[in-house]
Order: structure tokens, then C-alpha cells, then sequence
């Protein structure tokens, strides 16, 4: 048992310290004193029940792991599951902290023999406590009780999506804690430290380590985060003084009946139980259907509307963006409806009909379907409905889809200007729970307030989307008052050159290269005032590989490599050209030396790609938006070559995105309308 439970605790500091190594700032390595002293204690303690003799250095150095359990595992939950930093510390958690030392001090000045009385150990083995070992042990067990109390409540106060990970994890250390109170608990009702319940505590320790261990192979190196919510909300305490009573109470019994083999048995079957009960209590599956059946037993309702609607309008209030709120919105709806996962699908204002991104929650992603085979989900109706009542309304694909992942029912969020997007919660939590129209009913009623705060924050994102076009109006309008001085200034330069220079040669060469460069500052003007729209591109038919080639011929030196073969389309080349410059010019610069290749092709639809290997880019600024103004990769750019890439591809009719893989590099894809003339050349690799 005991080399079981030394293997158990050196792999868990193991994988504990391995996972410190991956997480900034090293706090997970505050959790590996507690599972390493406790395993010593175990062995040490282990030693000293099955010892023939008492030797002269076992009882202190059991006296010194007892008095570290205490600091060890009160570091432990201060920073399991938290974000954890001695400045981020409250002065609770501080004086906590120096409440834990007490009993490593105390022993520092004592003597086994003042908190001992050795009457006959060998014996017996038994441990009779002085007056300082009970004061000991009284502070011994408040640290390991407190502590069991800030574990359970990081477990209750953790979000829906993070309490799968930690919940075993916690359980085993609530194990252990148990354990040891058990242990120590003796000597705070009969002043004995019994050695006979040695074997059940390790019994306990391993079973507690193994959940442990097992739930952080399992975690993986996401970081948990910790809310709010229920955080002074405790029953360790009441679990504390019902076991000390019970204590008391089962030592006068066995006082009574003598001791034997059924006080063991008796008590490790209830420890099982006590287990098993916990962890039934901890299954949402079992907490959804206790909940349902005392409001429906209790009160006649299946919710609380007035908790609810409270709870729902407090948690809006919390959001503070779009995509925070979207997250607490669907983390509020399952944890209200007791779904598993949800999703929200906004819609598309710009292509009535098509389908957008969404976020999703514990639920798988839908299939990638055409843009419109979810329309009649967004011009939907009326509140919400079982996923089987849209079969008929969507295609076929579309409904498989939804099953696919999962869908049970849909919400639609509409105002009374129209929709604002779509909300798609999972499968029940409780497979056998069947809602019925009292959940629809208030689901309807949240998806009205839904609709209106998505709609107030996408109206706030226009808004500063127009705020940051001003601003780029601004700029240009600055940038083009000091290139007109430059142009004018030269303009003169010129033509007093003309007059005045007499070597005809040298004239030549200066007239021409002023006037390029006149002529290039005139075109930055045009660019920074003037974004190209669908009427005013000078449409032609070319071959998209020769206009790659030429494009780039204006980057000096640069290393491109053309794959592909060549394709007609009908374009406006000069300003397709831009995007070439543009993208190819990116790449070269995010890329250093690196080649960057550029392939060309048509798969029903005209396309290049512009691929580099450089480092990617961060998928963060993928997802707010790469091709929105002002965002921007360089520490020097402005953000604007991006934009203006989309907007002369989106005149176009085409389409630009992006994929970056980090480390690996970036591609950009353009996509023209499908009105390419063909194929006009083989092969064309350079």
C-alpha cells in the first residue's frame, strides 16, 4: 500500500511540475508540496504502527510532515484552480497562509515528549496527547478543514464548461483531506492518536491520489477560470460538525461494544458510501432532476421565474462585448434549461439569406453546407421549437446537419426589425427530460431580451466601425494636404530642370525620374481618398497568371515562385494588380528571406493563392477581423492595404480570406466571380 502510494504521488508531482513548466508564471508548482508531504507522512506513520522499537528520529520527523501538512495543502487550494499571485492574494488568503505556519512553529520549541505520553506504544499503539499536542492538532485540523473548504468552493464557483475538468481532481484531494481529519480528528474527542486506523487512511490516500492523478492526465493545460458566484457558499463546515459529533457519538458506542473487527469494516463501508454519494451529487445528470422534481413537488412549477429572470437579467449586465456576452449568454441558457452545449449563429445583414460564423459551447461544429440552406432558420417566427419542427422548412442536408450535432431545439432571436441570429442549444442533459411548453414559454421570453441586447452591441460595433472610418478619413485627407505641397514643389522642380540644366543627357534622366515620382504621389493621393467600387473598375479580360507575373515584376528582387496555369477572367488589372503587390509585399516582408509562392488556378471558380512560410499570424487577430481598417500584423503599419484588398476584390464580386497556421505561415486566397473564359496556357511553374 504504501509503495503503491509513493509510486501514485511521485507521478502526480511529476505531471504537476511538467504542467508548471507550460503555464506563465510557474504557480502550478505551489501544488506539488502537498501530495509529496503527504506521502511521506503516510510512509513515516506507516513505519512507526508496524515498529518493533521506537527509534529516537521517527516521532519528530512525524511531528514535522504533520505540522507541513498544514501550510502544504493550504497552498494547494489557494492556487488550484485559480489565478493565484501573492499580490493577487486577498488578506484572507494571507492570514490564512500565516494561520497555516502556526503548527510548524509550534513544534519548533516543543518536544515529542511534551506532546506525548508513551505509555506502552509497541503495544497499543496509541499516542496519548499532552495539552500542547491537542492545541496542535486543533490547528492541524482548522487548516485542513479551511482548506477543504476553498477547494469545494473553486469546484461550485467554477464555470459549466470547466467543472468537467477539475471535478475529480477535487474529489481526490477532498479524499485525502477526509482521510487525514479522520486520523487526527481522535485526539479533539478522546486525546489518543490510534495507529490502528492506519491501514484505512492509506487505503483512503491511494483511492484519493489515483482520482487525482487521473483527472489531471485527463485536464490537459487549459486554464481554469473561477467566478464569482457561491464563493462563501460552503457545507464543509456543517460536514465538519457532523463528523466530530458523529465521532464522539461512535467511540462512546464502541465503548460500550468493545473494539474488534466491525468498527474497521463499519467504517470503511460508510467511507465508500460517503464517496459514492458525493460523487452522485456532483453528477449534473442527477442535480437536473432533483431540481426539477422539487420544483414540481414543491412549488407546482418547474422554475422559479422570479430567480430566473433576475439571474438572467444579472448576467447580461456582466457582458461587456459582443463575444462576452454571446459566451455568458450561452452558459446562462444551459445552466437554466439544463442543456450540455449551445451555440449562437448571428446573421448575416449583408447576404440576407447566408450564414455567419458563430460561437459555440460544449457542442460540436456544424458541417460546412452552402450559405443559404440555413435561411429559413433565420426568417423563422415565433418563439422556439423542437429541432424535429424545421425538417420540413430546411433542406434535407441542412436538417442532418443540425442532428449531427446535436441541435434538440432552435431559438430564433428576432426583433421587430428582424433577425438578429439564431440560438441552437444541445441535447438535454438529462436524456429522459422532455421540455414542454412551460420552457418554451420562458426561453421565448429570454430570446425577446436576447434579440435586443445583440442588437444594441452589433449597433455599437457600426458605430465604431464608422467612428474608425472618420478617422481614416481624417488621415487621408492630412496624408493628401502633404503629398499635394510635395507634388506642387516638384512640379516646379521640374520644369525649372527643363530651363536650366545643360547637360542634355543627365536632364533627360532627372525630368524623368521627378515625373515618376510625381506621378506615384499623385497615385497614393488617389488611393488614400478614393476605395474602388463596382462602377468605376475598367473591366477587361486577362490572363490572371500573366497579371501575377507582371504585378510582381515591380517588387526588385524579389524570390516568387508561379504554379498553376493560367486562367481569363474579366478584371480591372490595375487594381487586381494592387492586391498582388500588396499581398506578395506582405509576404516577402513577414518572411524575410523565405520564398513566397504564389499559385494560380480554377476550380468552378477563378483563384490564386499568396502563400508564405513565415511565423503566421496571431489567431486572435484572425478572428476580430485581419481585413478591417487599422488592423494590422507590422509594428509601423497603418492597416490600410488589408481593407483596401477587400474592397477591390469584394467590388470584384470575389471573396479574400485568410488561413494561417502559427509557425508554419500564412495563405491568402482570393476567389473571383465564376465568370473565368478558361484555361489559357499549360503548366506554368517558374
Amino acid at each position: 500500500m504504501v509503495i503503491a502510494l509513493a509510486g501514485i504521488a511521485l507521478v502526480l508531482a511529476v505531471v504537476i511540475t511538467g504542467r508548471a513548466f507550460c503555464e506563465p508564471g510557474r504557480v502550478a508548482l505551489c501544488r506539488v508540496p502537498a501530495p509529496l508531504v503527504t506521502a511521506a507522512l503516510v510512509a513515516s506513520e506507516s513505519h512507526l504502527a508496524v515498529a518493533t522499537d521506537l527509534p529516537d528520529w521517527l516521532l519528530p520527523l512525524v511531528l514535522l510532515l504533520q505540522a507541513l501538512l498544514a501550510p502544504a495543502w493550504t497552498v494547494f487550494a489557494l492556487c488550484y484552480g485559480r489565478e493565484c499571485s501573492w499580490r493577487m492574494l486577498p488578506r484572507s488568503g494571507k492570514f490564512l497562509l500565516a494561520l497555516a505556519l502556526s503548527p510548524l512553529f509550534m513544534i519548533l520549541f516543543t518536544s515529542p515528549g511534551d506532546m506525548f505520553y508513551l505509555a506502552d506504544f509497541t503495544a497499543e499503539r496509541v499516542l496519548y496527547l499532552e495539552p500542547h499536542a491537542f492545541f496542535f492538532y486543533v490547528q492541524l485540523l482548522l487548516c485542513l478543514l479551511l482548506s477543504a473548504g476553498i477547494l469545494e468552493s473553486t469546484l461550485r464557483s467554477s464555470r459549466h464548461s470547466e467543472r468537467w475538468r477539475i471535478k475529480l481532481a477535487l474529489v481526490g484531494a477532498g479524499v485525502v483531506l477526509a482521510a487525514l481529519c479522520l486520523q487526527y480528528g481522535q485526539g479533539l474527542v478522546v486525546r489518543t492518536l490510534d495507529f490502528g486506523y492506519t491501514g484505512l487512511r492509506n487505503s483512503a490516500v491511494v483511492l484519493g491520489f489515483g482520482l487525482f492523478l487521473y483527472a489531471e492526465a485527463r485536464r490537459g493545460s487549459d486554464k481554469v477560470y473561477i467566478t464569482r458566484r457561491l464563493a462563501f457558499r460552503s457545507i464543509v463546515a456543517v460536514i465538519a460538525g457532523g463528523y466530530l459529533l458523529g465521532l464522539g457519538v461512535l467511540r462512546e458506542g464502541m465503548r460500550l461494544m468493545g473494539p474488534g473487527f466491525e468498527r474497521h469494516f463499519a467504517l470503511a463501508i460508510a467511507f465508500v458510501i460517503s464517496l459514492a454519494v458525493l460523487l452522485t451529487l456532483l453528477s449534473d445528470h442527477l442535480r437536473r432532476r432533483f431540481s426539477i422534481w422539487m420544483h414540481r413537488t414543491f412549488y407546482n412549477e418547474k422554475y422559479d421565474y422570479r430567480t430566473q429572470w433576475i439571474n438572467f437579467t444579472d448576467m447580461l449586465s456582466h457582458a461587456r462585448g459582443t463575444k462576452e456576452f454571446i459566451n455568458v449568454l450561452l452558459v446562462g441558457l444551459c445552466d437554466a434549461f439544463g442543456f450540455v452545449g449551445g451555440a449562437f449563429i448571428p446573421a448575416d445583414l449583408e447576404h440576407p439569406g447566408g450564414m455567419r460564423d458563430g460561437v459555440l459551447y460544449e457542442m460540436e461544429p456544424l458541417p460546412v453546407l452552402p450559405a443559404t440552406s440555413f435561411a429559413a432558420l433565420f426568417e423563422r417566427e415565433g418563439g422556439p421549437c423542437p429541432v424535429g419542427d424545421v425538417a420540413e422548412s430546411v433542406p434535407a442536408e441542412a436538417f442532418e446537419a443540425l442532428c449531427s450535432a446535436g441541435v434538440s431545439v432552435v431559438l430564433p432571436v428576432r426583433t421587430v426589425e428582424g433577425s438578429e441570429g439564431i440560438v441552437l442549444l444541445a441535447r438535454p442533459i438529462d436524456t429522459h427530460e422532455e421540455h414542454d411548453i412551460e420552457d418554451f414559454e420562458l426561453l421565448e421570453a429570454m430570446g425577446r431580451q436576447i434579440a435586443l441586447c445583440v442588437r444594441s452591441f452589433r449597433l455599437g460595433d457600426e458605430l465604431a466601425v464608422a467612428r474608425e472610418m472618420e478617422v481614416l478619413g481624417r488621415f487621408a485627407a492630412l496624408v493628401m494636404h502633404d503629398l499635394k505641397n510635395q507634388v506642387y514643389a516638384l512640379s516646379l522642380l521640374v520644369d525649372n530642370a527643363r530651363e536650366y540644366i545643360g547637360e542634355p543627357d543627365f536632364q533627360r534622366d532627372l525630368v524623368e525620374t521627378l515625373t515618376n515620382s510625381v506621378a506615384n504621389m499623385r497615385n497614393l493621393i488617389s488611393q488614400l481618398t478614393r476605395l474602388p467600387g463596382r462602377e468605376s473598375l475598367q473591366m477587361e479580360e486577362v490572363d490572371l497568371m500573366e497579371l501575377a507575373r507582371s504585378a510582381c515584376g515591380q517588387l526588385p528582387n524579389a524570390d516568387i515562385q508561379f504554379m498553376g496555369t493560367g486562367v481569363r477572367v474579366r478584371v480591372d488589372a490595375e487594381q487586381v494588380a494592387k492586391v498582388f503587390v500588396n499581398l506578395c509585399l506582405n509576404a516577402i516582408e513577414a518572411g524575410g528571406n523565405k520564398r513566397v509562392a504564389v499559385h494560380v488556378g480554377d476550380d468552378g471558380r477563378p483563384f490564386f493563392h499568396v502563400v508564405d512560410s513565415a511565423g503566421g499570424i496571431d489567431p486572435a487577430l484572425l478572428r476580430d477581423g485581419l481585413f478591417k481598417p487599422f488592423r494590422t500584423t507590422k509594428a509601423r503599419g497603418m492597416g490600410i492595404g488589408l481593407y483596401h484588398c477587400r474592397k477591390i476584390i469584394e467590388a470584384h464580386g470575389g471573396t479574400i480570406s485568410a488561413e494561417s497556421h502559427p509557425g508554419k505561415g500564412t495563405t491568402f486566397t482570393v476567389r473571383f466571380e465564376a465568370a473565368a473564359v478558361g484555361e489559357a496556357a499549360p503548366d506554368a511553374k517558374a
